[in-house]
């Protein structure tokens, strides 16, 4: 779903569909709101980004390490993107 937002931006918020993979293991929830909005004076965008999910049996050490790594990987991916 998304929807315009008044500076010239929009919203966009998503969420997976949750389905059994088997009879014993449950698939995550995932949850994600988009903010992207026009940087004044420039041809940039400002993308916030939050999400949530569920996680089932998972050590919350794990947990941690796994949400960093994919936090910097992403911003590593976007800004090699952005420098083409």
């Amino acid at each position: 779903h998304s929807r315009d937002i008044e500076d010239g931006g929009f919203v966009i918020v998503s969420h997976s569909v949750k389905e059994e993979l088997s009879s014993e293991i449950m698939s995550n929830q995932f949850y994600s709101i988009s903010i992207l909005r026009p940087v004044p004076n420039s041809d940039k965008t400002e993308l916030t980004n939050i999400a949530q999910t569920s996680s089932l049996p998972i050590p919350k050490f794990l947990m941690r390490k796994v949400g960093f790594m994919g936090a910097d990987d992403f911003f590593k991916n976007l800004r090699e993107l952005c420098s083409n």
